[in-house]
């Protein structure tokens, strides 16, 4: 009974009818938009002007936009409510009629509106504005080289700049063709103020300048990059003498008999701070004593390691070696001696002399011929079983040596 008298209270209330009246009317008017009604209007704004420049006719005759496509447009659209709703400016693409474009100029274009994906309940009823100016001309690309001008700069004393690089080290200048043959230069500009002592990095805008040095303002030229990283680098420069060294100096020989000159006797280089300091000679490289003659004149590569670099731009160094109180001749001997013979194997000399050997030593001692001996050594001549032409080692007294290189001929068997 309370219950009846709930419900017959409830249905009676104003109230309560009202809402229940409101939440009806928007149910039935929702279901109509949605489904009896879907033709909605909608303007759709900020789409953005695009055009192909690199297909179809403006590619073949090389025409492109001069001036930036700023302009945006509205598009007036209609369909269903639901998907209307969901469209957005990335949506379209807006393009303009180039049928009439036929060589440089400006011309006013009629614009095409349409839907990135295709949709049947789509429609697009006006775009606005409907036209656009574009001015079109030939265009041209051309690649150049970054110079980079480091200006109101001061390096600390006992320093030095180099070559300044850019990176990227070249960029691609495009536009219309009248404006990039202007071009002369691309050029970036840096300022490092006083007392750098080491390497500078920046970045840097770019500038084109023409053949005159004055900076240009082309307002249709694009530039594949606007700025670069510039780097400066900034060394410590040291002098370090030559130096070379010697290798096999025969045993007993007067190394005062021996002058030697390195020309250049000094360099100057640039490095790093810690290197430079540390550094106090650089060598050439090691000559063999057994090379040498009476006088000589050697040229040797000057090579520098780490961040070393070579301010004299000197590739070689000339080495001149002088041999004092000391002559040559030649000598034979037939003491033909053979050493380190694995066990298993016996060794025949056929070779009874060895003629025409160089011999050095000191002029005083050279009168009274010395006996020299030739040495075979078996632990780095044997190669099997049979006759071969080996080299030999010449053995002189203290104070002597020998150059050149010779060889004898042994028979090589294998003992029972």
């Amino acid at each position: 009974m309370n219950d009846k008298g709930f419900f017959y209270r409830l249905m009676h209330n104003t109230l309560f009818l009202r809402i229940v009246s409101v939440a009806a009317a928007f149910v039935i008017w929702f279901v109509v938009v949605v489904s009896v009604s879907p033709g909605y209007t909608r303007t759709i704004s900020g789409v953005p002007v695009t055009i192909d420049t690199k297909s179809g006719f403006l590619a073949d005759a090389g025409l492109g936009v001069v001036d930036k496509l700023n302009q945006e447009i509205s598009i007036d659209v209609s369909g269903p409510r639901t998907t209307i709703g969901r469209l957005s400016a990335k949506d379209f693409t807006v393009t303009p009629d180039v049928t009439p474009v036929t060589k440089s100029g400006s011309y006013t274009l009629q614009l095409n509106a349409s839907l990135k994906t295709p949709d049947n309940q789509i429609r697009i009823h006006s775009i606005s504005p409907s036209q656009i100016r574009i001015r079109f001309d030939t265009v041209a690309s051309k690649t150049f080289p970054v110079n980079v001008r480091v200006q109101n700069s001061k390096v600390a004393d006992g320093y030095v700049m180099e070559t300044s690089t850019a990176s990227p080290k070249e960029i691609i200048v495009s536009g219309p063709s009248a404006e990039v043959a202007q071009v002369a230069q691309v050029r970036a500009d840096v300022d490092m103020g006083s007392g750098i002592n080491s390497t500078y990095k920046t970045k840097a805008n770019l500038q084109l300048i023409d053949a005159a040095g004055s900076v240009l303002d082309l307002a249709h030229v694009k530039l594949s990059v606007s700025t670069v990283t510039v780097t400066v680098p900034v060394f410590k420069a040291g002098v370090v003498p030559l130096k070379v060294s010697f290798s096999n100096l025969p045993a007993g020989f007067d190394t005062k008999n021996m002058q030697y000159t390195v020309s250049p006797d000094v360099l100057h280089i640039a490095g790093a701070a810690q290197e430079i300091d540390s550094l106090a000679q650089i060598n050439l490289g090691t000559i063999d004593f057994r090379t040498l003659s009476l006088n000589n004149k050697i040229v040797l590569p000057v090579t520098l390691t780490g961040t070393l670099q070579n301010l004299d731009n000197l590739s070689n160094a000339t080495v001149s070696v002088d041999l004092l109180d000391t002559v040559t001749q030649p000598v034979s001997t037939q003491d033909i001696q053979v050493a380190n013979v694995p066990a298993g194997y016996h060794v025949q000399l056929r070779t009874r002399q060895i003629s025409g050997i160089q011999l050095y030593g000191p002029a005083a001692q050279m009168a009274a011929t010395p006996a020299v001996t030739a040495v075979v050594d078996m632990s780095t001549a044997l190669n099997g079983t049979g006759q071969y032409v080996v080299p030999v080692t010449i053995s002189a007294p203290s104070g002597f040596w020998a150059t050149g290189s010779y060889t004898a001929v042994i028979q090589v068997s294998k003992t029972k």
